[in-house]
């Protein structure tokens, strides 16, 4: 955990694969330790952006938990929760609405409401409230997150910072950039005193800035943010990653936004390109 918070995920994963190996020889006990081991590796593999090892991982302690505990255990909050996840980065948001909405049931089954998982729901919920339009209930959603994770931590840490960051998403959605500003300004400051300059929150916060820039029309700023995020992403996660592929469509975007075409379609072949080795010609991204 340690590891992932400072953005070093290939050691976490080197930890982790050894909590996975002796959890695979006690696999019979199914204690909740070996569930939650699990759960932290498939963690891990969706920070690296490896789905398939991730899921298969998720699926297996979600298999312990419903044959051995049951499907309304608490450790199926945790299980819930990651499923929800990926189905929400798959853009499958129906499964993932459902999915968040009844974890939060069962989350606040056991757990008070001021609890880190139940802030995750409320997270992510208003991402898909704030995907279909429904404004209201997202800022509900998303600053129940925001407050939840602020009242656990206070302000200067990074859970509640996480959550001030997609909060600005929402501001810039509903176009009210004075607030929009204050929250994306608020959480890259702090961002940038947390972490390393090279950490994957640092690459997240420029985009968030030039997404920002760009509705304000300010051009130069708007490329010299998304390429320094874009930067970052190359450093952690080489050239041809997955998650590169938004980098280059948002600068794509951006180039199209201030009529310059040519640019345009470069970065959004870069995006086609790598969408198509790592999804396939059919896959709904590309």
């Amino acid at each position: 955990n340690l590891y992932i918070k400072l953005g070093k995920d290939e050691k976490a994963l080197s930890n982790l694969s050894l909590a996975y190996t002796i959890a695979s020889e006690l696999e019979g006990q199914y204690k909740p330790e070996i569930i939650q081991a699990y759960l932290r590796l498939a963690k891990v593999y969706y920070l690296l952006s490896k789905g398939d090892e991730s899921i298969k991982l998720i699926r297996k302690a979600e298999e312990i938990v419903r044959t051995h505990y049951g499907p309304e255990h608490y450790e199926m909050v945790d299980v819930n929760n990651m499923i929800g996840v990926h189905y929400y980065d798959m853009d499958e948001d129906d499964k993932a609405r459902v999915t968040f909405e009844n974890n939060l049931k069962l989350a606040l089954k056991y757990f008070d409401e001021k609890n880190s998982k139940v802030a995750l729901i409320y997270k992510y919920l208003g991402l898909l409230q704030l995907t279909e339009g429904q404004m209201k209930l997202s800022y509900e959603y998303l600053n129940k997150s925001y407050e939840i994770y602020k009242s656990l931590y206070g302000e200067e840490h990074p859970d509640p910072m996480t959550a001030l960051h997609t909060m600005g998403h929402y501001y810039l959605r509903e176009e009210d950039l004075e607030k929009a500003e204050k929250v994306i300004k608020t959480a890259f400051e702090f961002r940038l005193k947390f972490f390393k300059e090279n950490h994957p929150d640092i690459a997240n916060s420029y985009s968030r800035m030039a997404k920002l820039f760009l509705k304000q029309k300010q051009s130069a700023e708007t490329i010299s943010y998304y390429k320094k995020a874009l930067k970052i992403m190359t450093h952690c996660y080489g050239p041809d990653h997955p998650n590169l592929a938004i980098n280059y469509s948002e600068i794509g975007y951006a180039y199209f936004e201030l009529n310059q075409y040519t640019e345009a379609l470069s970065y959004y072949r870069k995006a086609l390109d790598i969408r198509r080795k790592h999804l396939g010609e059919n896959h709904i991204k590309t």
